[in-house]
């Protein structure tokens, strides 16, 4: 076995969990509604991200794709943050089986997002090959559903 493809996966296998540790994180401190609405306001970023009229012109620089996602997501989730009921009175570890459902659907999510609709490989250097299944566009579709199951059953 050679070292480097361990290393690979080491690293790979980081950007997994990084993303499951920001999700559980966040739903802990934050509350399921938060995650909810953070989840929800990446969804409205994805659709207006796509739908803008400069298209061409962000997707050629990594740092401004990736920025004006981040811009409409914070401006989604101030947005469903304002709409959405909160949970009052929540304590931190209750619910704890919902929170861990909700921090897999936000990893589904944002992983979906990293390999098909942002341009992290350029920041990352290399496509990540652990990841590499949800990398196809015919199937990001329904890698895209689960999340909203996933909170349609919470």
């Amino acid at each position: 076995m050679d070292i480097g493809l361990i290393q690979n996966f080491i690293f790979e296998f980081s950007i997994l969990l990084t993303t499951a540790a920001v999700g559980l994180v966040w739903a802990f401190f934050g509350g399921r509604q938060s995650l909810i609405n953070l989840i929800c306001a990446g969804y409205l970023a994805l659709l207006l991200f796509k739908l803008q009229p400069y298209q061409s012109l962000v997707n050629e620089n990594t740092y401004l794709a990736i920025g004006g996602f981040l811009f409409l997501t914070v401006l989604g989730f101030l947005f469903f943050r304002r709409v959405m009921p909160s949970e009052y009175l929540e304590n931190r570890f209750e619910s704890f089986g919902k929170k861990i459902l909700l921090t897999i659907a936000f990893t589904i999510f944002a992983l979906v997002l990293i390999m098909n609709y942002l341009p992290f490989s350029d920041l990352l250097g290399t496509q990540p090959a652990l990841l590499s299944w949800l990398n196809n566009q015919t199937f990001s579709f329904w890698y895209l559903l689960i999340p909203l199951v996933i909170m349609a059953a919470n």
